[in-house]
């Protein structure tokens, strides 16, 4: 298993290409241009996924060993505010 700082160092990685492709996003909007709009989608939902499994390695690695479980709920809290503006932008790719 990965250690705790090679999860938490990827966690930050996949937040910064989040960013990366997020930027992108709101051009692809104004531009109504379908494919690209289709491809930042994909995306945008394939990181998403990566990140939230990341996640679920991080806290069982936590839990593991044996931190407190409300210091893990709220890092988990913390992470998930981090994630909640790229998944508003799924839902706004998606209308």
């Amino acid at each position: 298993m990965a250690t705790m700082e090679t999860l938490l160092k990827s966690v930050n990685t996949k937040l910064q290409m989040l960013e990366f492709t997020n930027e992108s996003v709101r051009e692809a909007l104004e531009k109504r241009h379908v494919p690209t709009m289709e491809r930042k989608l994909k995306t945008l939902q394939d990181k998403i996924d990566e990140f939230q499994d990341l996640k679920t390695k991080i806290q069982e690695a936590k839990i593991e060993k044996v931190e407190n479980i409300e210091d893990i709920k709220e890092w988990s809290s913390k992470i998930e505010s981090d994630i909640s503006k790229y998944e508003a932008s799924v839902l706004e790719l998606n209308s």
